[in-house]
C-alpha cells in the first residue's frame, strides 16, 4: 500500500536524517539547508485538489511558518555567538530559544508499564581489562578527564550512553577489537517516570501516523494538524544535532556544537532525564536495525556516580569479547576454501575457464585475506571489513542471479581457442566449481556478513545476572 499524494507527505520524506555538511563549515552549510527546507515548506502550501490534507490543515501550518523562520535565525545565532567566543551570550540565547519551543518537542514519560522499546539497551567499553558492573557505568568523576567531545556530551562532565541494540553499541563505539558489554535494563520504583526528549520518529513513520490519523478519526483533525507543525518546526532543531562528522581525528569538531548546547540547556532545565536519538553512523547496515540511542546526564552526584541513574537501571554482568577468538570456529571451512582456491588455480594452468574462475578465485581470496586480518586483529578501520564483507555478498549475489548465461559465456570462451571440446563436458565442470562455491562458500561468506550480529549470539548476557551498580 502506498501513502496518497499530498504535499506535506512529500515534503517529510524528502528531508531525512543525519545530512553531511561536507566541506562546508557547519554554520554556512545549516543556513543553506534551513533556506531551503523553508522554501520546500512554502512551496508545499500550494495546495491542489488531489492533495489528501484538507484545506484547513494547509492554513494552520501556513500560520505556523514564521516559527519556523524565527527558529531558524535562533540556531544560525548559536554558532555565530560560538565563533565570536561569546559562550555566556550563547548560552542565554540558547536558553531562551529553548523555551520559546520547549511545547513543540516530542517526549516521551517512561514508565513500568508501556514503550517497551525504550526499556533496553546496552553499553560497550573497548580494552582487554575484565570490567565490573560499575566499569561499564558511566566515567566516575574522579576520572572526568578522560571524557572527552562527542555528539551530546558536557566535556568534564559524564553522561551514561546507551544503544537499544549491541551491535549499533559496537559500532557506535568504533567497532573495538576487544571489549566488553553489558545490558541495561530500566527499573523503575512505583509510578516513577524517565522523561525523554524523543528524536527518534524516522520521516516515514511520521507520514504513515498522519495518513492513518487522518483517516481514522476525522472527527479531530486539529490533533492531525498539530503533530504535523510540531514534526515540521522542529526538523532544524534535529537537523543541526544530526551532522555526519567530516573528521573525527581532529580536536574540534564543528557537528558537535549545538547538540553539546542542547544537553547543557537539558541539564541544567532539569525536567528531562536524556534524549533518545537516531545513528549517524557511516555504516548504512546500522540504519536498518531501527536502534535508538540514548544519552542520561549524570545529574546527582554520590561517590563519583550519580544515584539517579543508578535508581532508573540495573545492569547485567558485563561479557568480554576478542573478535580473533570468535573467528577460530571457522577455521575449518576457512581450510575448505583454500583447497578450493588451489584447484581453481590448477585448473586455470590448464588454460580453461579464465572466466569466470578468475572471478571466482579473487572472490575467495579477498575473504581469505579478511579473516587472516580478523583472527591476527591486523586492522585499523573495522568499518572497512564490514564493507569488504558486504561487497563480497554482493558479488556472491550477481553471480547466482547470471549463472546460466555466465556458464554459456565461459563454455563459448573455451571454445574459442579448444573449437572442438564437447559442450555437456565443459559445462559439468563448470557446474562442479559452481556447486562447490555455493555450498561451500557462499555459506560462511554470508554467515560473516552478519558477523556483527553473530559475535553476540556467540557470547550471550546472562539475563538472571541484571543487578543494580549500588
Amino acid at each position: 500500500m502506498m501513502l496518497p499524494n499530498d504535499n506535506f507527505y512529500n515534503l517529510i520524506l524528502s528531508y531525512k536524517l543525519p545530512i553531511s555538511r561536507g566541506k562546508q563549515p557547519a554554520k554556512l552549510f545549516l543556513k543553506a539547508y534551513f533556506q531551503q527546507y523553508i522554501n520546500s515548506c512554502k512551496k508545499a502550501l500550494l495546495r491542489t485538489d488531489e492533495c489528501d490534507l484538507d484545506e484547513a490543515c494547509y492554513t494552520y501550518i501556513e500560520s505556523k511558518l514564521p516559527i519556523l523562520e524565527e527558529l531558524c535565525e535562533d540556531i544560525l545565532k548559536v554558532f555565530d555567538y560560538y565563533d565570536d567566543g561569546k559562550m555566556v551570550e550563547m548560552y542565554n540565547h540558547f536558553s531562551k530559544m529553548m523555551n520559546k519551543i520547549e511545547p513543540l518537542m516530542s517526549v516521551k514519560n517512561i514508565g513500568n508499564v508501556g514503550y517497551e522499546s525504550f526499556k533496553n539497551y546496552y553499553r560497550i567499553r573497548a580494552g582487554k581489562d575484565e570490567y565490573s558492573r560499575k566499569d561499564l557505568f558511566h566515567i566516575p568523576m574522579d576520572m572526568r578527564h578522560l571524557i572527552k567531545s562527542y555528539r551530546y556530551s558536557i566535556p568534564g562532565y559524564p553522561c551514561l550512553y546507551l544503544a537499544s541494540g549491541k551491535e549499533l553499541c559496537w559500532f557506535e563505539c568504533g567497532m573495538p577489537k576487544e571489549f566488553s558489554y553489558a545490558g541495561f535494563v530500566l527499573d523503575l520504583e512505583g509510578d516513577k517516570k524517565v522523561k525523554i526528549i524523543d528524536f527518534t520518529m524516522l520521516p516515514i513513520d511520521v507520514a504513515w501516523a498522519i495518513y492513518l490519523e487522518n483517516v481514522n478519526h476525522k472527527e479531530n483533525r486539529k490533533v492531525i494538524y498539530e503533530f504535523l507543525a510540531k514534526y515540521l518546526l522542529l526538523l532544524p532543531l534535529k537537523a543541526a544535532c544530526s551532522m555526519k562528522v567530516s573528521n573525527r581525528d581532529v580536536a574540534f569538531v564543528e557537528e558537535y556544537i549545538f547538540p553539546q548546547q542542547l544537553l547543557l540547556w537539558l541539564r541544567e532545565n532539569g525536567t528531562y532525564d536524556g534524549i533518545a536519538y537516531r545513528t549517524s553512523s557511516a555504516i548504512e547496515k546500522s540504519k536498518e536495525w531501527n536502534y535508538i540511542n540514548l544519552v542520561l546526564p549524570a545529574k546527582k552526584i554520590e561517590n563519583g556516580y550519580c544515584s539517579h541513574l543508578n535508581s532508573i537501571f540495573k545492569v547485567s554482568k558485563p561479557v568480554k569479547i576478542k573478535i580473533s577468538s570468535f573467528m577460530e570456529k571457522y577455521n575449518k571451512q576457512i581450510e575448505d576454501i583454500k583447497g578450493f582456491v588451489e584447484y581453481l588455480e590448477n585448473e586455470g594452468r590448464q588454460e580453461y575457464f579464465l572466466y569466470p574462475y578468475r572471478e571466482l578465485t579473487s572472490i575467495c581470496r579477498t575473504f581469505l585475506k579478511m579473516c587472516e586480518m580478523l583472527a591476527n586483529e591486523n586492522y585499523v578501520d573495522a568499518e572497512a571489513i564490514y564493507q569488504t564483507l558486504e561487497t563480497l555478498n554482493l558479488s556472491i549475489g550477481i553471480i547466482n542471479d547470471n549463472i546460466d548465461s555466465i556458464t554459456e559465456k565461459s563454455i563459448a570462451e573455451v571454445k574459442k581457442v579448444y573449437f572442438d571440446e564437447d559442450d555437456d563436458f565443459l559445462r559439468k565442470k563448470i557446474n562442479k566449481s559452481m556447486n562447490y562455491f555455493f555450498t561451500k562458500v557462499k555459506p560462511i561468506v554470508f554467515d560473516m556478513w552478519d558477523y556483527y550480529f553473530r559475535v553476540f549470539c556467540d557470547y550471550p548476557l546472562d539475563c538472571n545476572s541484571y543487578e543494580k551498580i549500588m
